[in-house]
């Protein structure tokens, strides 16, 4: 058994005979989910594209962040 691992995934745009991928996000997502309950978040809603996340934050406490190949989305 071969085990490669991957630490972005720009790393895996290398190619590879992989027949499984196992994705674990734990620094990324996890930890600032973590991080956001422990300074005072008292919800987070999640979404798919940065573009749902605005509307969820117009005119309200909400604050809308995140990241995208580890650059900070504009706006």
């Amino acid at each position: 058994m071969r085990i490669d691992v991957a630490f972005t995934p720009r790393d895996l745009a290398s190619g590879g005979p992989w027949d499984t991928f196992v994705i674990v996000d734990v620094l990324r997502a996890s930890s600032s989910i973590v991080t956001a309950f422990e300074s005072g978040c008292i919800a987070i809603y999640p979404v798919g594209e940065p573009s749902d996340a605005f509307p969820l934050a117009n005119g309200s406490d909400v604050l809308a962040c995140g990241e995208r190949g580890g650059v900070k989305i504009q706006g």
